[in-house]
This record gives structure tokens, C-alpha cells and sequence, in this order.
């Protein structure tokens, strides 16, 4: 068991690698207060799903800013399967300041269904067909 953030509440991370934030993300799971986390990342040459899908099980995150440098970055990918059954993160607001296709947010959004404020900074046109039968819905 990790003790080392048990009252960390916020957090601001600049700079900072994907993989070097995969590596924090693990430490955060055992911080039971967290609430707040801000990452301004220093690449966008990856896939920033499995990084989204650790964030989403942080038990107490409530806000939530993704930033990449550059926010025309076109390597960037997001692969995260819609959200199952307790999946749900408690996330009220969430900035999303880097690009983002369409599917992609409607995958994001299934996993914050408390979500009161969104700020998606670069929607981008999707290739992929979208469902018409997407089933889960915003509360707020």
C-alpha cells in the first residue's frame, strides 16, 4: 500500500512526460483526498487513453485539465472504450486543452456522468462512424 499522498488534495504538474505521468498517476491511486489535478504535458506523441483511464479511477477527483503544447497536435490519440458499470468517475468539471475527436469526447463523457462543466478546447472531425444508440447520459 502506498501512504506517500494520503492528503494531497490538488496537484499542478507541468512539463511533464506521458510516461512520467503514468508513473505519478500509480503513486495518486493510494491518495484519498485528491480532488483537484492539473497536467500540462511536454509531448503529444501518444496515446493518452490508458493515462485517462487511470485518472478516472481516482476515487475522490473532482477537477480534471488535460494540456498538451501544442494544441494542433495531430499524433495525438485517445483510445478508451466507452465506459461499463462502475466505471464512473466523480469528475464535475473537466478541461480538455488538447485536440479531441468527436468519438473520442463521446467515449471521455461516458466515464463523468456528474459532469457540470466541460471545456473541450479543439473538437476535431472524427472518421469514424458514431452510434446513434450511445445510452448514458450527463445528470447535470
Amino acid at each position: 500500500m502506498h501512504l506517500l499522498f494520503v492528503n494531497l488534495q490538488a496537484i499542478i504538474l507541468k512539463e511533464i512526460s506521458s510516461f512520467q505521468l503514468l508513473i505519478v498517476l500509480f503513486y495518486l491511486k493510494s491518495s484519498s483526498r485528491l480532488t483537484s489535478l492539473k497536467v500540462r504535458l511536454n509531448d503529444c506523441f501518444s496515446d493518452l487513453g490508458e493515462i485517462y483511464r487511470i485518472i478516472f479511477h481516482l476515487p475522490t477527483l473532482k477537477y480534471l485539465e488535460m494540456i498538451t503544447p501544442d494544441p494542433d497536435c495531430d499524433q495525438l490519440d485517445i483510445t478508451l472504450p466507452m465506459a461499463f458499470n462502475g466505471e464512473f468517475s466523480l469528475i464535475e468539471h473537466l478541461g480538455i486543452y488538447h485536440p479531441c475527436k468527436l468519438n473520442e469526447l463521446i467515449n471521455i463523457l461516458s466515464y463523468t456522468p456528474r459532469l457540470l462543466h466541460l471545456n473541450c478546447s479543439t473538437l476535431e472531425k472524427t472518421d469514424d462512424e458514431i452510434e446513434s444508440n450511445i445510452a448514458f447520459k450527463l445528470l447535470n
